[in-house]
């Protein structure tokens, strides 16, 4: 990657703005004000400087000799990388991605948070997370819902499975887990403070959590339209999220989710399938996979009741697979080459033709050619 490529990345995401705060050399990149990438044009061999969850930091210096402690910046929280062809630009585009995340998602917020025609003003909650641990079950989701006819399980109610018989999918869709290797489990809220119209807004910060929670193991993760997880081009975990709406607002929403982790093989026909054992060749304990999720999730939850939602689908549009130029999607019978122009607050997808036309669609109108 050159400095052109580097630059042409950083301003294609998201109100990113480039300047020149310390001299004519030295050029800045920033997300609402705040740093999170330079890189000194004057030095002969061009390297970048960017922000690194700490500890994602420490693994990617032992994994690419490339990458060092940042220079002149926080070691703990910054990384350099030296732009030489022996590093893939995709892993380079991957942490600017990461960069961009981590500081997009520390911005200050308030305690007022505006949606699609309503403004509520509403207490910050922190969620409390209650575990059960099943051996083995149908469906998580379907628990769930058996559970709470009366709607007597509290906010944060988790069940976790070593083996689900009947993992579902979005729209009936299937979901292969070897018994004791993944992590499938299904998560109950109230998110009554979340308009109707909004609900999308579940879908993108549970797709961010997870995110967060692999991009501490390695890099090359993305959401896929509209909230499966991917590792470059393959799938690595599937949310199935299911509403239940009281006029304007939420009753319950049950969150469902299949996570490979130390899954060696796959048998079943999905065409792109992956688990985290297979990208690191490392096992991993799955209940501490899932208290990270917790966290991180709580983290993202409690930004629902502020005034949080713009940033939170900033970050969902910049951490979208292939939201960097120009791709096959299939619909209706014909293929077409398209890129994302966005995703709107309802969940439609918005692509961009290259003859400039936009298409809006709503999921499973349109998928992308792998």
């Amino acid at each position: 990657m050159n400095v052109e490529s580097l630059r042409e990345f950083c301003l294609s995401l998201p109100q990113v703005t480039e300047c020149f705060p310390f001299d004519e050399w030295v050029l800045v990149f920033k997300i609402e004000g705040k740093m999170f990438l330079f890189c000194d044009l004057s030095a002969e061999e061009k390297r970048i400087s960017l922000k690194c969850d700490p500890e994602l930091a420490i693994e990617l210096r032992e994994r690419y000799p490339e990458i060092e402690s940042g220079y002149h910046t926080n070691k703990r929280l910054w990384n350099s990388i030296w732009l030489r062809p022996s590093i893939d630009d995709k892993v380079i585009c991957d942490c600017i991605v990461h960069a961009y995340s981590e500081v997009l998602k520390k911005t200050t917020q308030n305690q007022t948070r505006t949606f699609i025609g309503t403004t509520r003003s509403m207490e910050t909650k922190e969620i409390k997370f209650q575990k059960t641990h099943l051996k083995e079950i149908g469906s998580t989701n379907t628990y769930l819902q058996e559970s709470d006819k009366d709607r007597l399980l509290p906010e944060g109610t988790i069940v976790y499975c070593d083996i689900q018989r009947s993992g579902r999918g979005q729209r009936g869709n299937s979901w292969e887990s070897e018994p004791f290797k993944n992590l499938t489990f299904s998560l109950l809220l109230r998110p009554e403070h979340i308009p109707a119209n909004r609900q999308f807004l579940l879908s993108e910060i549970v797709s961010l959590a997870t995110v967060d929670v692999l991009n501490r193991y390695a890099t090359g993760f993305s959401i896929k339209w509209p909230n499966d997880i991917y590792w470059h081009d393959k799938k690595i975990a599937g949310i199935l999220i299911e509403n239940v709406l009281s006029g304007s607002t939420f009753s319950r929403a049950i969150i469902g989710m299949g996570l490979n982790i130390n899954q060696k093989n796959f048998y079943s026909d999905a065409p792109n399938p992956v688990s985290l054992y297979q990208i690191t060749g490392r096992t991993y304990k799955i209940e501490k996979i899932l208290d990270e999720f917790t966290e991180a999730f709580g983290k993202r939850y409690t930004d629902t009741f502020t005034n949080s939602s713009d940033r939170i689908h900033k970050e969902y549009i910049a951490a979208l697979y292939r939201n960097d130029g120009v791709y096959p999607f299939y619909s209706d019978g014909n293929i077409f080459h398209a890129s994302i122009a966005d995703v709107e607050l309802d969940g439609h997808l918005l692509l961009s033709t290259e003859s400039g036309e936009k298409k809006r669609f709503a999921f499973k109108e349109v998928s992308f050619l792998l």
